[in-house]
């Protein structure tokens, strides 16, 4: 078994022709190109509060959540996220905060109390405090959250929190292994 076969986010972004070209992995998690560099998901999730829209260099609009719960529900993982549902639903969804270890399965995707879609594949290793990018077919976005526009402007730094703890509370389902990232990330 090669590298790329046990890490599926090594492989290249081309061969999925609905996923966005400037949408890519960096040291391990997605950073989205803007016309300033590339920036990574999970620092603009957490700067937004959870659950963001960005708005790449090109224009496309990427849905960044984060996972709070992983449950088994009739043979399918439910992973509840943070955001408000904007009706558009996810085609493609993806681990933004590290690399995936397993192959893609269906998953429905719920947020505030609405299944967000039947089901999406995503990695069957997501936990609770992953984020997650999602990007829909039609261009529209599936969380009606504050665009963070990485096209026109500079994103500004984070502001002081740098280097304090992050609380946050996450369910973990009895049948999904709980790990290491289940902790607060230190930003």
């Amino acid at each position: 078994m090669t590298l790329r076969e046990t890490l599926p986010s090594l492989l290249s972004d081309t061969a999925d022709p609905l996923w966005p070209t400037d949408v890519h992995y960096r040291s391990g998690a997605l950073a989205a190109r803007g016309s300033d560099g590339d920036h990574l998901l999970t620092d603009l999730v957490d700067r937004a509060g959870d659950a963001a829209v960005v708005r790449t260099a090109s224009g496309t609009l990427v849905a960044v959540v984060r996972a709070v719960a992983v449950v088994h529900d009739h043979g399918l993982l439910r992973v509840v996220t943070t955001g408000t549902p904007s009706g558009s639903r996810p085609a493609r969804a993806r681990v933004a905060s590290r690399h995936a270890l397993a192959r893609p399965v269906p998953v429905r995707l719920c947020t505030a109390g609405v299944c967000l879609c039947p089901a999406v594949d995503l990695a069957a290793d997501v936990r609770a405090g992953d984020v997650l990018a999602l990007v829909s077919a039609a261009g529209g976005v599936p969380i009606a959250e504050p665009v963070i526009d990485l096209g026109g402007q500079t994103v500004p730094a984070l502001p002081a929190m740098v280097g304090t703890r992050v609380a946050r509370t996450y369910t973990v389902s009895p049948l999904v292994r709980p790990s290491a990232s289940l902790s607060p990330r230190v930003i």
